[in-house]
């Protein structure tokens, strides 16, 4: 695999327009349309990344984009039982691209090598909510410990399931669900699931559940995560004191995975930061364990594992 040495320019500017009224709390929702919200975000990227490696496929990679990402998020029909929809339509343009210099993951590559001139996509998800329980059907945009959607490129990336929040209990969040396939950045397509450092192996199913209780007045949680694509658990327990001044609450955590003497085994590597400043101490603990299935290596990073 080859590895990039230097990456001379990397940018991206983005405006965001914002419409409508933003969603309250659970049980001030007065109706569908009365809290809901809709987003334009216009993302305009420039990428160049230049290969130093002797054996690389390319010497660089630039290319330049204009994305447009359009979200709605109704409210909840008035009852009981609410119902709602969410909606996202993303739509890229290609500004600067060429047969050599293409593969920046901004664009779709054609079979030529020629990056496409625009791309797009429209997903929705139906949700419906008792009391303070939620549940959401469609496209989603995952952002859980055990999977975070990608938006490092022109559009995110997006996942197609069903997820489950529940938080009947102060403080306490039950979280459930399961994604069955993915559309990358580049893609106007659904696909299956596979990890990035595993990419030969697929899924359609990813299964995962979890716990999360705050309290100390928010400032401690501890939580619990499983998934099922492969078998993670993965435990934190981060803390801030008290914080006196300006300060801002600084904690840093890195989750690595290396091979062992066993095949298909990875050892986690947790590195944890402490941060000393006048009068305050902030601390951060973390733990992830990982046993994947055979065949399939696993990536963890900040605790979540990278799906593709």
């Amino acid at each position: 695999m080859n590895t990039p040495c230097c990456i001379l320019a990397r940018s991206m500017a983005a405006a965001s327009l914002t419409l409508g009224v933003g969603l309250p709390a659970w049980a001030e929702d007065a109706g569908f349309f009365e809290n809901a919200k809709t987003d334009l975000l216009l993302r305009n990227y420039y990428f160049n990344r230049d290969f130093r490696d002797p054996g690389a496929a390319k010497s660089q990679v630039e290319e330049w984009a204009q994305g447009f990402i359009l979200k709605f998020n109704s409210g909840y029909t008035p009852g009981t039982v609410g119902f709602g929809l969410d909606g996202i339509a993303m739509f890229g343009v290609k500004l600067d691209s060429s047969r050599v210099a293409s593969g920046s993951e901004l664009l779709p590559v054609q079979d030529d090598g020629q990056a496409a001139d625009n791309f797009g996509r429209v997903g929705m998800a139906l949700k419906m909510r008792i009391s303070a329980t939620e549940l959401k059907v469609g496209e989603l945009l995952p952002d859980i410990p055990v999977l975070r959607y990608d938006d490092g490129r022109l559009l995110p990336q997006t996942f197609r399931g069903a997820m489950l929040d529940s938080r009947e209990i102060e403080g306490l969040g039950l979280k459930a669900g399961q994604y069955r396939s993915v559309s990358l950045h580049n893609s106007s397509d659904m696909e299956d699931l596979s990890a990035w450092a595993a990419p030969g192996v697929t899924s359609d199913g990813f299964n995962y559940a979890g716990a999360e209780y705050r309290f100390n007045q928010q400032r401690t949680l501890v939580g619990a995560w499983h998934s099922q694509l492969e078998v993670a658990t993965a435990r934190g327990c981060p803390f801030t004191a008290a914080v006196a001044g300006p300060w801002a609450t600084i904690c840093s955590t890195v989750t690595s995975a290396t091979p062992t003497s066993a095949p298909g085994r990875r050892a986690m590597t947790t590195t944890s930061s402490r941060w000393v400043f006048p009068g305050c101490w902030r601390w951060c603990v973390t733990a992830m364990v990982i046993t994947p299935l055979p065949g399939l290596a696993v990536t963890a990073r900040s605790g979540s594992v990278i799906l593709r």
